[in-house]
Order: C-alpha cells, then sequence, then structure tokens
C-alpha cells in the first residue's frame, strides 16, 4: 500500500551494552521475562507473549510488546528502567514467533 507505514509492535533489547560489551548474567532475559511467565496445564514454564526470551541472530534477546505499557505499565516500567539503567541496546523489531524459546528453554522453578 503506498504511503502507508509499518508499524512495530515489538521492542527488542538486547544483551548488548551502548558500548559494545555482552550484558552479564547471561540468564538476565530469562528473569526479566518471569514477570509475566506462568505455568501451563502441564506445569511447565510458560513464556508470555508481551514478554520473552528470543534469538536474533544467534543472539539472547529480551521481546517486549509494546502493548505492556497500557496493560502492565509497572512492568513495562520496570523491564525498560533495567535496559536504560544498564545501558542495554534496544530497537524496534518485527518477530517471526519461530524465534521463541520453547518451553525446554524455560528456567525451572524452585
Amino acid at each position: 500500500m503506498r504511503g502507508s507505514k509499518v508499524v512495530t509492535e515489538r521492542l527488542l533489547i538486547f544483551n548488548e551494552t551502548t558500548e559494545g560489551k555482552i550484558f552479564r548474567p547471561s540468564d538476565w532475559a530469562e528473569r526479566l521475562a518471569l514477570c509475566c511467565a506462568s505455568f501451563s496445564k502441564n506445569k511447565r514454564l510458560a513464556w508470555h507473549t508481551m514478554l520473552r526470551p528470543v534469538y536474533v541472530d544467534n543472539r539472547k534477546c529480551l521481546e517486549v510488546n509494546i502493548v505492556l505499557q497500557h496493560i502492565e505499565p509497572y512492568i513495562w516500567d520496570y523491564v525498560i528502567g533495567f535496559a536504560v539503567a544498564n545501558k542495554l541496546k534496544m530497537s524496534d523489531y518485527d518477530t517471526d514467533p519461530s524465534t521463541a524459546l520453547d518451553d525446554t528453554d524455560a528456567p525451572i522453578a524452585a
């Protein structure tokens, strides 16, 4: 469509700082994604579609759906605040659902 604008629904937070350093700990994306995770019917941890770890170019990242800022503003503020405080690179991103980590990659809840 001529003149139409593509609206990005997702924000990607990389595991790299603005200085080019890899952010540690390596499981930071899973830790933040736990804010919205729940247990499925088979009692396995399931990532929420609004906040989930994903792989992009073989790098683990955190995908944040921008709708989260309207339905759970305190979680949005926490996640974005974390990224800003730790100087993590962020970018608009339109993802393929196949890049999401499956439930087998979810950490085991204590």
